[in-house]
């Protein structure tokens, strides 16, 4: 009866690691999928959300992208909170959390400026933080609250009590949507704000001197006005119509006409027709995607206010809430399973 009991408890326990190998690649796929779909039109200064139509087996590099970012932004976070660790295991453990949450996001950040994962070591994430410190911070209290409720309710799971799964379902696709939302308005903000206006010269101050720009292929200007010479104009005279003309003919007769053409194939013409109609949707449709884009300067009322939560009712954005929201549930229910099944070992 022993050997049935622990054979059926080792079924259960492989086919659970199995089915973790197999969801959470595909978890993690869609997860920084919809991250960075939504930060990355966010930052480009989109309301409504594009997405992208590429196949799933091309997205793997958005989960490697962002789990090297997340990893590379931990270990920088480490000198940070190695004094809370010395004090205690748990306060270093929220140091450490409080850390990621500053450095993910300039990792995020340094993308819009360099491609690489070196995020934290980019200054000019640092520069945008300096400009906009307001700013920085909406995004980050829009950001941080639902994530890090989220990492206490995994905390939980893992640690105290495995029914604590039930809340990841909601937390995690509200603090996905949320942080993209947010970080991607401050970088929005960050590079196509309006920058500080140059200080204006001291009364005794000299004003610099402006330099005048020439331009090549201007019109000139008219000279004044000067009296027309007249010269004598020789008159025309017809040609004599028996006058045989060469190439020494001073008043040659004009050419005649040729006959006129035959119309082309009506196959052709429509052929014609299509292809022109076909370029003018393509020109609508790459009209209609760049008007997407404000073009005016953001401002710190337009960026970080009601733009950040009305991501929640755009087109497309709460069929990824629910779809996140099943698979979140299916993956750290999983992970509850394992734990509960290695704590009865």
């Amino acid at each position: 009866m022993l050997f049935i009991a622990t054979a059926i408890y080792a079924l259960i326990l492989i086919g659970v690691i199995a089915a973790l190998g197999v969801i959470t690649p595909v978890y993690l796929n869609y997860l920084s999928h919809v991250l960075l779909a939504i930060y990355t039109e966010t930052a480009l200064g989109a309301d409504d959300i594009a997405w992208p139509d590429d196949h799933w087996f091309d997205r793997w590099w958005k989960a490697g992208w962002c789990t090297a970012a997340l990893a590379v932004s931990a270990v920088v976070s480490l000198p940070f909170a190695v004094l809370f660790f010395l004090i205690n295991a748990q306060a270093g453990l929220i140091a450490l959390a409080v850390c990621v949450s500053i450095f993910f996001p300039i990792s995020m950040l340094s993308g819009l400026h360099a491609p690489e994962l070196l995020g934290p070591l980019h200054g000019q994430a640092y520069l945008d933080m300096y400009r906009n410190p307001r700013a920085w911070l909406i995004a980050w209290l829009w950001a941080t609250p639902l994530t890090m409720a989220a990492a206490v309710c995994f905390v939980l799971t893992a640690t105290n009590n495995p029914t604590w799964v039930v809340g990841m379902g909601p937390l995690v696709p509200f603090a996905v949507v949320l942080f993209a939302r947010a970080w991607g308005c401050f970088g929005w903000l960050a590079t196509r704000g309006k920058r500080r206006k140059k200080r204006k010269p001291a009364p005794g101050e000299a004003a610099p001197i402006a330099s005048k720009a020439v331009d090549p292929w201007a019109i000139p200007k008219p000279p004044p006005e000067e009296e027309v010479p007249e010269f004598d104009v020789e008159e025309w005279e017809e040609p004599i119509a028996d006058e045989a003309e060469d190439e020494w003919t001073p008043n040659k007769k004009p050419y005649a006409i040729g006959e006129e053409q035959p119309m082309a194939n009506p196959t052709e013409v429509v052929q014609l027709e299509r292809h022109y109609a076909e370029r003018r949707k393509v020109e609508k449709d790459c009209d209609a995607k760049t008007s997407r884009y404000e073009r005016k300067a953001p401002t710190l009322r337009r960026a970080m206010g009601g733009r950040v939560p009305g991501i929640l009712k755009k087109g497309g954005v709460p069929g990824a809430i629910a779809m996140l929201m099943i698979t979140s549930w299916i993956e750290f229910g999983l992970l509850a399973a394992l734990i509960w099944l290695v704590r009865l070992l």
